[in-house]
Order: structure tokens, then C-alpha cells, then sequence
């Protein structure tokens, strides 16, 4: 019984460690992507999707599909952008699974939320290509996540006063960069289909979580251990979605700036 308690115990930290900051970076960056395509909506109609999603769709299509290819998932077909009025889907990415592998099915969590990471590395990479040129992240000791937060934070708030300079916000690149970074973030965060198909995949790892804390306490060795690697196996992400809310945040701002003196169209 004490080796159960102790391996529920600990795989509820690992848990909380692995799931916990994301799905809060997930749910913020969410709630970004609401109000940003609100704000385009009232003042374009439904085509005003049109501005960010030429963009940012592909990029959240093709990291489902990479996470299928990755989990050994069959892409039976890939919807890059085709936006439809009548139902409000912009694209899609259909696979098949063989659902007695284990592998394939906890895929389904990561294909799901797959777009997190792609469009925070596509984030990243504008960023070193057209973005201001920022000293190297502070390193943090491994395994310390509440450190890599508040070390992402504050390469964010770097980022963010470069932007602001005269010098660097008075260039064409600056805008461009704005908005490539603005069509990537609005498309980003997992949509409600995306996240009920990650269920059963994100049950499946609980479920190994919980196995694997026994097998450990079992066999008579320390489980602590698995919350600092678990902490070390997310820092990186959730480094990139801190930066990549900083972006969204600033991107959501200048449309709602840019669009203050349109007038809002009437519902219906």
C-alpha cells in the first residue's frame, strides 16, 4: 500500500511539472488567439482570417503532421488552408493509428498539441532572422523550472524593449517581422477538436507515469528523481511559449491599435 500512495504521489508531481505550465501557457496563448481573431472579425468579417491564416494555418497543419509522421501515424490527408464560412474550419489533417500500439496511441496527446511547438520554434526562427539581436538566454540549473521560467520571462522583456527602441521599431524589417510573428501566433494554440483528439493519447501517458512509479518504488528506488527530469524535459517549451505569449501579446495590441478608428461591423 505505501508503494502505491508513494508512486501515485510522485507521478502526480511529474504530472503537474510536465502538464501543469504548459497547459497554462496554452490556455493564455488561447486566449490571445480569441481575442485577436474577435478584433480582425469585427472589423473584416470573416475574411479577415485571411490576413494571419495564410500563414499560421499551414504552419499548425504541418505540425500535426510531422507529429503524426514522428508517432508512425498514417497522413491519409493534408488540408493546408482551405477556409470554409459555413463550418469555420481553415484546414485539417486526417491519420489512422494502429490503436494496439501503445507508442501510437500516447502519440495522439502530442500530435494534438503539436502546434505549440511548431509555431513556437517558426517564432523563434523569424526571430533570429529579422528580429533585434538579444544577448544569450541566462542559464538556469537543470531540473529548476520555476528558474527557466523566470529566465524566459526575462528574455522576453528583453525582446519586447528591443522592439520598442526607435532605432530597430523605424525599420521596414521590424514590421515585417511583427507580422509574419503575428500570422504564427493567431494560429498557434490547439483548437477544441485538436485537444479532444489528445485525450486518450494524454490518459495513455498518465497511465505510463503511474506505471513506470511503480515499477520504480517497487524495485526499491527513489521516484523523486522523475520530477527533475520531467522538469528538464519541459523547461525548453515552455522557455519558447513564454517568449512566443510575449510576441502575441504585443501582435495583439498593434491590430487592435492599427484597427481603433474602423468601424466595427454589424453581427449577421
Amino acid at each position: 500500500m505505501d508503494v502505491l500512495l508513494h508512486a501515485l504521489a510522485a507521478a502526480g508531481r511529474q504530472a503537474l511539472v510536465l502538464f501543469g505550465p504548459l497547459a497554462a501557457a496554452a490556455a493564455l496563448l488561447h486566449l490571445m488567439e480569441r481575442l485577436l481573431a474577435a478584433r480582425l472579425q469585427s472589423r473584416f468579417g470573416w475574411r479577415g482570417v485571411l490576413l494571419t491564416g495564410w500563414l499560421g494555418v499551414p504552419v499548425h497543419e504541418l505540425s500535426h503532421a510531422a507529429a503524426c509522421l514522428l508517432f508512425g501515424h498514417r497522413v491519409e490527408k493534408l488540408s493546408l488552408f482551405s477556409p470554409d464560412p459555413h463550418t469555420g474550419q481553415l484546414g485539417s489533417v486526417q491519420h489512422a493509428w494502429d490503436k494496439r500500439s501503445l507508442y501510437q496511441q500516447a502519440g495522439r496527446f502530442f500530435i494534438g498539441v503539436a502546434p505549440l511547438a511548431g509555431g513556437a520554434l517558426v517564432l523563434l526562427l523569424l526571430t533570429r532572422l529579422l528580429g533585434p539581436r538579444l544577448p544569450p538566454a541566462t542559464d538556469v540549473p537543470d531540473g529548476d523550472l520555476l528558474a527557466a521560467a523566470r529566465a524566459a520571462a526575462d528574455h522576453a522583456g528583453q525582446l519586447l524593449g528591443a522592439l520598442a527602441r526607435p532605432g530597430f521599431a523605424g525599420r521596414g524589417l521590424t514590421w515585417l517581422y511583427l507580422y509574419l510573428c503575428l500570422c504564427v501566433g493567431a494560429h498557434m494554440a490547439p483548437s477544441s477538436t485538436d485537444l479532444r483528439g489528445s485525450l486518450p493519447g494524454l490518459l495513455m501517458l498518465l497511465a505510463l507515469l503511474l506505471a513506470g512509479n511503480l515499477l520504480v518504488a517497487a524495485l526499491g528506488h527513489d521516484v523523486s528523481a522523475g520530477s527533475t527530469l520531467a522538469a528538464q524535459g519541459v523547461a525548453p517549451l515552455l522557455a519558447l511559449l513564454i517568449v512566443s505569449l510575449a510576441l502575441s501579446v504585443v501582435c495583439l495590441a498593434l491590430v487592435t491599435l492599427a484597427t481603433a478608428l474602423l468601424p466595427a461591423r454589424r453581427a449577421g
